[in-house]
């Protein structure tokens, strides 16, 4: 039970962090895809090339954060309310996230 207040409590302040520093991550994150995208498809890295680029990149991992959230608010739940160990609870919902993304693309 303590275990899982404490990753409670990790998850909750480390969604504050994010949520003060979005806009300056979210930036930055854009302008990665941004220059990775001019990268890959002229083989070139000039400022004028990346500016040029879109920011979406289909390839970003990024886009796990949200599945795995819901993952790990659902293993806790079932760690907290149905008895059932959080480490068997979380693999086995990693593991359906993980296997869902690669089916998605």
């Amino acid at each position: 039970m303590l275990v899982a207040t404490a990753i409670s409590m990790l998850v909750v302040g480390l969604s504050i962090l994010l949520i003060i520093m979005h806009d300056r991550l979210k930036a930055y994150h854009a302008a990665e895809h941004m220059a990775f995208n001019a990268y890959v498809s002229t083989n070139s890295t000039e400022i004028e090339t990346i500016q040029r680029q879109d920011r979406f990149n289909p390839v970003c991992g990024t886009s796990l954060i949200t599945p795995l959230a819901l993952a790990l608010a659902v293993a806790l739940f079932l760690a907290l309310y149905l008895s059932i160990t959080l480490s068997i609870s979380s693999a086995l919902l990693l593991e359906g996230v993980l296997s869902l993304n690669s089916l998605i693309g």
